[in-house]
Order: structure tokens, then C-alpha cells, then sequence
């Protein structure tokens, strides 16, 4: 789905279309579909019944918990109606599949559980920067206030036509709601009182004072241009009694500067300027919100660095001597306000150089590190030099923390066993799960066996809309179209990675303190839904196991796993730290066994937001210039920082498809007698796993997959216990190298392909060893005719040779394969095995 106009969508390859796409969600034209013209109509075309209408939304203070926290829940009452809630364990969260019988809460007795009156909590999106004690501009007279803007949006732009060429996916925005973009203001929008720089509808910028709805404003007669850098200034000249406006383009194409416009206009003005309330970059004062903060009013979205306030009146040279990248002398001590965005970076606060020091705080994660006006691009990690880092990019669709009032509070028990619960909200015949998940106390294991849930996988792929984007690229997997078009409808629930800011730019920031639908039983049967087959089958195996999250592993690393005897990475943690890479590899070298129930796994990096609780932080669809995150490490995949997940558990991203899924054939290799032990009790054959999840052909291979490949990485000793069979569909091809992630199309069974999944097991030190079924959709398989089937079998046959101390027989001389890895096999395609 794209916002821009056919036009736009032709300048892709143009530097500005490149700036676009660069810092967008990529995707192959298999994931765009043709088949309808517009976001309404996609949504149409996709529904089908998945249940009751939503009437009730919420969230929690916290996913991850251990007895003696408390979690808050956060409600909101579309209707304004009352509610009931009571706590349930998760046990199988999928009712959406050929499985949904098998949806499985169970009631547990908790101190919140009663009647509720419930009350609309409306989401205030919008990054900005506030000063919330602007006491030094009372009693300003004349002032002059400028910023560099970069603006990536302007309303006469928005589309919701769909481009079946476009190179990436668009998601709905809130983009047809924008009027005004304020750019610095310190201006009530309610009370229309104050003043303040902004980008009018037309993308005209403007100069306002305002008191009590009476409005004087000057405004220059072209609009900005978007996607580069101009200079913003407004002059409130108390002698001369007028307002002035000045737009300088400064853009960062050479080439571009021959045709850069300087654009002034003014008006008169014998009034005072009104100089109350708060001060903010990027936003108004929209009038009370939900908590701490105001709404923010016309919130910007594009990029913005060095927003000043001087006293006096600048024109001509003087003006443009305030552009500099630092206030000359005679400036700075005239300045009441430079905010420097280069400073503070992995922090909620920004530093004001001037003398009034100026206290201000960085809301809702607006993109930071990032480049600004003067950047050489010679520098691409701004720990080293912050310097060229100095703007934020903005966008009126940012969401950190929804700041909902608490509705009820919850202290987990010394006795509630370690699980996957959820508050459950009910209204009529609407229920509502707001999930947490419950982890042993510290230093403390309930089970031998322990399960990580993927807590940043499912905040990766919040609301993610794929389902009505591209239906028919994604017509396999189970989805709730209720939820979909209730998301679709409602766009200030448009966020996550896997969607895009109203600009088009990829969000980079995900959060749980707004609501997350993916991690609600009931939703697509993908990611969340998956594990919770996996525990729905331990819980019928009577296999006791710990719950443990991302979020827990990357602050303890791998004194979290010391006690347990296995491991199991589920059905997709694709986004996982650096210290949680670190973690499981010093537990397989100190002899712990791993379980890679997944695929598509460990593969990009991301990080926990350094001050922003509940945030983690990706940059997989940044420039290369800002891969660096907020918490100092590089972003993006782990193959870019020469981490390759076949040396950790012996497979590597392979392909995908969501139209159907396939079965598995076993190798010579399964006659192995270090792992033949796999195949006990098996009764399907040589091929096995023709079953599943998927709507349109059910597998254990399925949706994503990772295969191994002994000249990048898989041990020498590993062994491809199967593969899988003809994947069918359009399959995506994926190679990682030196060079980008590569994505080729390769429709099956028209054309060879190199994708496949490998299920590889392979010994560790100290006892240790790993087995990866390497598919996203195995999990999926467990379950047919109740756990009586090989993907079962195969699945407790490691747990329980797993969770056995006994040592695995030493390796014999013919156990290593000979691998020749050549400088080619790092960046070419690797050749099948």
C-alpha cells in the first residue's frame, strides 16, 4: 500500500525516492498485491468472520514479570461501558487455525477479578520535544526563532493508491488527518494562544501569533520542498511592529544548490506576543491527554536540528549567522534557547546550550542519531562523533507510551507458577487478553527445561497489517480480520516494524506500553500463537517448564540459563540483543543444550531502548550512515556484524512463503547412530510432517525457514538429520553476505531452488548439543491427532534425550566434514548441498 501519488512512486530511484526507501519496510513484490486499488478496499476484500466486533483495548505496564512485581492494566472502554476481568494461564492461545479447538485459557484465582466501570482512552501519537518550564521567554520582547527541517510529509501529497511496483509496503496512516506541522511553539491549539513556526496544509511555512483565537500570521506564497533541508525563521519585531517570515533552502545535493530559494514574507503587527504554557519542537499544546503529557497538536513528521530562540531581530546576514552549526559569540549570549540533538542521544532529554539551560524532554522516540544539515557522511557511528548526529526525525504517528489511566493493578504471587497469563476483559461477547509472562524468581529454577518467549518478536510485529495489505501473499496464515480491519479503521494503532510512519519511513521503535495485539491469544496464528502449541504440548507431555523472556536473558545474560538442562528458542525470535546472542553461545560452551524450534530466527539486532522503558530499538531500514542504535551497538542484521547464526545453532535464514507449507523427507544422515535416537517411535515413513497451521496446505516447513551450509558456518560435525520437501508458492530466496540482504523470487515448482529447511542436530562442549527443526510453522505441526504424529515425536524424543545428563559418545574420526570455504562463499550465493 503506498501514500504517494503515481508520480511519487516513480522518483524511487531518484536520490529523494532513494531516501524513501532506504529508510522504509522492504519487500518483495510477492508481498504486494495487485489485486485491489486502495487500503479500503483491501480491507474489504480480506475480512471473514473471526468473531465478535472489539469493544475493548488495553495493555500492561509490563511483559515480563516475576513474583513480587506488580503489572498495571491499562483499559480502554470504546463504548464507555463497564466490564469484567479475571486472570487466566495461557496454555494454547490459536482459534483461529485447523487447531482452534484446542484454544486453551485456564481460569486462576487473583485478587483483581470483579466488575469494572469503563471509560474511552483515546492514543496521543506524536514525537516532540517539550520544555514544560519556558519561564525564561516571559517578558521576551522582539525574538527571532529558527530550526533546519527536513520534512518528510506534506498533506497535498497523501494517496492511498497502491502501487503494484513499489519496492516496499505502505502501511495506512493517519496521513489524512494532518493540517498544520509545527515546527517550534510555544502555542495552546485549544486556546489558540501563543505563537508559532509551522508548515501550514499547503506546506507553505508560516509565522503565527495568536491570543484568544484572534490570529495574525506571515506566511510565505510556495511550499517547502519535501525530503531535504531548508531553514526555518520566524521575526516578531516589537519596534518595527511586524511579523516575518523566511524560508532558506539549504539542500544537501550540490547540485540541488543552484536552485535553492530563499522565500520571505511579512505582515504587520501591533500587538504583544503572548508567552505562557509550555514550549515545544515538533508539536503545540493540544489540551489535556491521558496523563502526564498534553496532546500533541500538529505533530511534524520529518527530521529537524538546531531549533534556536534569540532575542532581538535578525535579518539579512544576521539571520543567516544563526544557521550556523554553532551561534557565533555575539549570538549565544543573545540565544534563549539551542537545543543541540547531538547530545543526549540513548536518553529522554536533549541539552539546551544556551544561558537559560533550558530543561528539555525527548517524547515518544522520535528517530535519534540521525544526521543533520551539516553532515559529511565520513562518520557512521555516533559514539565516535555525535557531531554530524545532531536532528531528530520525527513523525505525528509516534507512539512510546499511550499513558492510559490504570484500571486495576496486579502483584504476581510467591506461589503462581511460572507461565504465560493474561488479564481477560469481557464485554458482552467481546473479551479482551492483556498477556504477561511470569518467570521463576531470580537465581531460582522451577523446571529443568525452559522455554524463551519471544517478548521482542512479538513487539516487532505489533499490529502488523500484512493480512490486508497483501492477502494473497499471505492467504496461509490464520489472521484475525476483525483485529486487522479494527486496526486498519483505526490508525493511531498503526505501529511496529512491520509497518510504516505516515512518511513511508519504517518505524524503529517498538513498545509495550500501548496496546500490542500480537500478544493476544486469538490473534494471527503466527509468532505468539505458535509457541503456545509448544506449551499446550508440554502441558499434555507432562514436560514441567520455566517461561523465560528476551527481556530477562539481555539484562542477566547467561546466569539466567545456568540450572536449566535445555533451552528452547521458539517458533520465531528473529529479534534478539547482542547480550542475548552472547548469553546462549557461553551456555553452549558451559554445556547447555539448545533447542531452535524455529526459523527465520536470531537475525536481526535490536536493543532495549537505553531510558524509554518498554522500548526496543531496531535499525534494519535506516541509511547506512545511521546504523548505530541509541544504546551505542550497530543495528541491523547480525551477518553485519559477522555474527552468522550457523555457528551458533547450525542454520541460517533460508527463504519464505505464506501461500502453503510442505512436509520433510529424512537424510542418510538420520541412520547416524549419534542421532537415530530422533527418529524413535516414528510411524510416517521417509517423509513426515504433511500437517499444520497453514490455511491453504498445512506442514512442518512453513511461513520461514533456515537451512545449513558448512562454508558459512555450520559445524563440521553436524548433522542434516532431513530436509525439506517441494516448497510450494512463490518462495523468497535469502542470502546474507558481505554485501545487503539479498531477496530473489523463485515460484516452485516452475523453477529450482536453493531454499529448503535442514532439521540439524550436532554436539557442544561439555556435554552440551543443538537441534534446530529450522521452520517457523513446526510447532504449528504438534498437535495433529492429539500429539500422535512424527513432528510430536521427534519434538519429545530431543526434549527428554535433552533434559538427560547422560554425556553423548565422543565423535569418531569421520565425523567432520571437509569444508573449503573460499573469500566468494562470505558474499555468493552459496551452492546447494
Amino acid at each position: 500500500m503506498s501514500q504517494y501519488s503515481s508520480s511519487q512512486i516513480k522518483d524511487q530511484l531518484s536520490r529523494r525516492g532513494f531516501l524513501k526507501a532506504s529508510m522504509s519496510m522492504a519487500a518483495s513484490p510477492a508481498m504486494i498485491s495487485a489485486a485491489a486499488t486502495s487500503v479500503v478496499t483491501k480491507a474489504a476484500a480480506s475480512q471473514h468472520a473471526s468473531g465478535p466486533k472489539r469493544t475493548l483495548v488495553g495493555y500492561g505496564s509490563r511483559l515480563s514479570c516475576r513474583p513480587g512485581d506488580q503489572i498495571e492494566f491499562k483499559v480502554s472502554s470504546l463504548g464507555g461501558e463497564g466490564y469484567k476481568a479475571d486472570l487466566v494461564q495461557i496454555i494454547n492461545g490459536d482459534k483461529l487455525s485447523r487447531y482452534k479447538d484446542r484454544f486453551d485459557l485456564r481460569p486462576v484465582e487473583s485478587d483483581f477479578a470483579g466488575e469494572y466501570e469503563g471509560a474511552k482512552q483515546p492514543l496521543n501519537n506524536g514525537s516532540y520535544v517539550e520544555v514544560a518550564d519556558a519561564g525564561a521567554l516571559d517578558g521576551l520582547g522582539s525574538f527571532t526563532v529558527g530550526a533546519y527541517i527536513f520534512p518528510t510529509f506534506l498533506p497535498e501529497d497523501y494517496s492511498e493508491e497502491i502501487d503494484p511496483n513499489s519496492t516496499y509496503i505502505i502501511s495506512p496512516s493517519i496521513g489524512s488527518t494532518i493540517q498544520e506541522q509545527y515546527i517550534i511553539a510555544r502555542y495552546d491549539a485549544v486556546s489558540q494562544t501563543g505563537w508559532a513556526l509551522l508548515l501550514e496544509p499547503d506546506g507553505c511555512l508560516s509565522f503565527l501569533v495568536a491570543e484568544d483565537g484572534t490570529v495574525a500570521k506571515a506566511k510565505v506564497s510556495e511550499s517547502v520542498r519535501d525530503w531535504d533541508f531548508a531553514y526555518a525563521a520566524g521575526v516578531y519585531d516589537a519596534q518595527a511592529e511586524l511579523l516575518r517570515v523566511v524560508l532558506q533552502e539549504t539542500p544537501l545535493n550540490p547540485g540541488d544548490r543552484f536552485s535553492a530559494r530563499r522565500l520571505e514574507a511579512e505582515v504587520p503587527f501591533s500587538g504583544s506576543v503572548p508567552q505562557i504554557g509550555i514550549l515545544r519542537v515538533a508539536a503545540a499544546n493540544g489540551g489535556s491527554g491521558t496523563g502526564r503529557h498534553a496532546v500533541a497538536a500538529g505533530a511534524f513528521t520529518g527530521r529537524i536540528a538546531d531549533p534556536r530562540i534569540v532575542s532581538g531581530t535578525l535579518y539579512g546576514d544576521d539571520l543567516d549567522r544563526m544557521r550556523a552549526p554553532e551561534l557565533p559569540g555575539d549570538l549565544s549570549t543573545r540565544a534563549v534557547m539551542d537545543l543541540d540533538f547531538s547530545q543526549g542521544i540513548g536518553s529522554l532529554s536533549t541539552t539546551d546550550l544556551s544561558p537559560s539551560e533550558l530543561s528539555a524532554e525527548v517524547v515518544n522516540t522520535p528517530l535519534r542519531a540521525v544526521y543533520g544539515p551539516f553532515a559529511d557522511f565520513k562518520s557512521q557511528d555516533w559514539t565516535k562523533d555525535s557531531t554530524p548526529f545532531d536532528a531528530m526525525h520525527f513523525h505525528a504517528d509516534d507512539l512510546h507510551d499511550a499513558e492510559w489511566q490504570t484500571a486495576f493493578s496486579y502483584r504476581i504471587p510467591a506461589n503462581l507458577p511460572s507461565g504465560c497469563y493474561a488479564a481477560r476483559l469481557r464485554q458482552g461477547d467481546f473479551e479482551e487478553y492483556i498477556t504477561f509472562f511470569v518467570s521463576p524468581p531470580k537465581g531460582k529454577q522451577t523446571a529443568k527445561l525452559a522455554l524463551l518467549i519471544s517478548e521482542y518478536n512479538i513487539l516487532a510485529y505489533t499490529n502488523m497489517l500484512y493480512g490486508v495489505l497483501a492477502p494473497e501473499a499471505f492467504s496461509g496464515i490464520p489472521a484475525n480480520h476483525e483485529d486487522l480491519k479494527f486496526i486498519t479503521d483505526n490508525r493511531e494503532y498503526v505501529y511496529g516494524f512491520y509497518n510504516t510512519h505516515l512518511d513511508g519511513t519504517s518505524c524503529n521503535y517498538a513498545s509495550y506500553l500501548r496496546p500490542v495485539f500480537s500478544s493476544k491469544p486469538g490473534w494471527n496464528a503466527y509468532n505468539f500463537a505458535l509457541d503456545t502449541h509448544l506449551i499446550d504440548f508440554l502441558d499434555k507431555e507432562d514436560i514441567a517448564v520455566d517461561i523465560l523472556t528476551d527481556e530477562l536473558l539481555h539484562r542477566e545474560g547467561a546466569a539466567l540459563l545456568e540450572g536449566y538442562s535445555c533451552v528452547i528458542s521458539g517458533a520465531h525470535q528473529e529479534y534478539v540483543s547482542h547480550a542475548e546472542w552472547d548469553a546462549v553461545s557461553s551456555y553452549l560452551d558451559q554445556g547447555g543444550r539448545m533447542m531452535y524450534l524455529g526459523g527465520n530466527g536470531w537475525f536481526w539486532s535490536v536493543g532495549p531502548h537505553p531510558s524509554a522503558q518498554g522500548a526496543i530499538e531496531y535499525r534494519k531500514n535506516t541509511l547506512w550512515s545511521e546504523r548505530v542504535m541509541e544504546n551505542g551497538l550497530r543495528g541491523g542484521g547480525f551477518w553485519e556484524s559477522d555474527r552468522r547464526l550457523e555457528g551458533l545453532f547450525g542454520v541460517n535464514m533460508s527463504g519464505m512463503t505464506f501461500q502453503a507449507c510442505t512436509d520433510f523427507h529424512k537424510n542418510p544422515d538420520a541412520e547416524n547412530p549419534r542421532a537415530s535416537w530422533i527418529f524413535d517411535g516414528c510411524t510416517e515413513g521417509e517423509n513426515f510432517g504433511s500437517y499444520g497451521v497453514d490455511n491453504n496446505q498445512g506442514g512442518a516447513c512453513g511461513y520461514e525457514f533456515d537451512k545449513a551450509d558448512f562454508n558459512l558456518g555450520t559445524p563440521r560435525h553436524a548433522l542434516i538429520v532431513a530436509s525439506s520437501n517441494q516448497i510450494p508458492g512463490l518462495i523468497e530466496q535469502t542470502t546474507m553476505g558481505t554485501m545487503a540482504l539479498v531477496v530473489s523470487l523463485n515460484p516452485a515448482p516452475e523453477a529450482e531452488t536453493f531454499t529448503r529447511a535442514d532439521v540439524v542436530f550436532f554436539e557442544t562442549p561439555n556435554g552440551g548439543a543443538v537441534f534446530s527443526s529450522s521452520s517457523i510453522s513446526w510447532n504449528g505441526s504438534l498437535n495433529e491427532q492429539d500429539r500422535q504424529n512424527d513432528v510430536a515425536r521427534i519434538t519429545g524424543n530431543v526434549i527428554r534425550r535433552f533434559l538427560d545428563p547422560t554425556p553423548f559418545p565422543p565423535l569418531s574420526g569421520d565425523s567432520l566434514h571437509d569444508v573449503e570455504k573460499q573469500p566468494a562463499d562470505w558474499y555468493v550465493a552459496p551452492k546447494s548441498l
